[in-house]
C-alpha cells in the first residue's frame, strides 16, 4: 500500500500525508528499538532479533514521506545508517563477561555488559539516529515541495467573486 501510494506519477502530493507517513513510521521503528532494550533476555544485554529489527525499520522506514514524494535517499537515511552501524560495532565488539546481578552463586553463568567505549558509542549513535529520524520527519512537507516545483505543480487561492484553491500544473 504504501509503495502504491508514493508511486502516484501525476497527482498531487500533500505535505500532511508525507509528515504522517514519516512521523508515524518513525514512532513505530522507535517503540520496536524501545522493545529491543526492555525485553532483553536473562543474562542478556538486548533482546538482539527485536534490536536488529528494529534499526533495519528506524534506517528505511523515516523516509516514507520523503519515498511519497519521489526522494529514494535522504541525509536522514544516511545519518541513520551511519549511526546503525557504529551501534551494531558497539554491540558486537564492545562487550564483556561478567558475574550476573541475579547469581547467588560463583558456578552461575556470565552475563554480558557493555564497557565504557560501548556505552559512549551507542549514546553516540542514539544521538545520530534520532537526528536523522527527526530530520526526516521534518523534512517531509518540504519534499513534496520539491517535488511540486519539479512537476510544475502549484496550488495557489483563487481572487475573484469566489474563494477557494486553484491547482495548476504543466504534464
Amino acid at each position: 500500500m504504501v509503495v502504491l501510494a508514493c508511486a502516484t506519477a501525476h497527482a498531487d502530493k500533500s505535505r500532511e500525508t508525507a509528515k504522517y507517513l514519516s512521523g508515524g513510521a518513525s514512532a513505530v521503528s522507535g517503540a520496536v528499538l524501545l522493545y529491543g532494550f526492555l525485553d532483553a533476555p536473562e543474562g542478556e544485554v538486548f533482546d538482539t532479533p527485536v534490536l536488529y529489527t528494529g534499526l533495519g525499520l528506524a534506517a528505511v522506514t523515516p523516509s516514507l514521506g520523503e519515498f511519497y514524494a519521489g526522494e529514494w535517499f535522504t541525509p536522514g537515511m544516511g545519518i541513520r545508517i551511519a549511526s546503525a552501524g557504529l551501534a551494531v560495532y558497539a554491540i558486537q565488539n564492545e562487550q564483556q563477561l561478567v558475574r550476573c546481578d541475579t547469581a547467588s552463586s560463583a558456578s552461575q553463568p556470565m552475563c554480558k555488559q557493555l564497557k565504557g567505549a560501548g556505552v559512549a558509542m551507542i549514546g553516540v549513535a542514539a544521538i545520530g539516529f534520532v537526528g536523522g529520524m527527526w530530520y526526516d520527519a521534518l523534512d517531509a512537507g518540504d519534499a513534496v515541495d520539491r517535488w511540486r516545483s519539479r512537476h510544475g505543480i502549484v496550488i495557489a487561492p483563487t481572487v475573484g467573486p469566489t474563494t477557494g484553491v486553484t491547482l495548476a500544473g504543466s504534464f
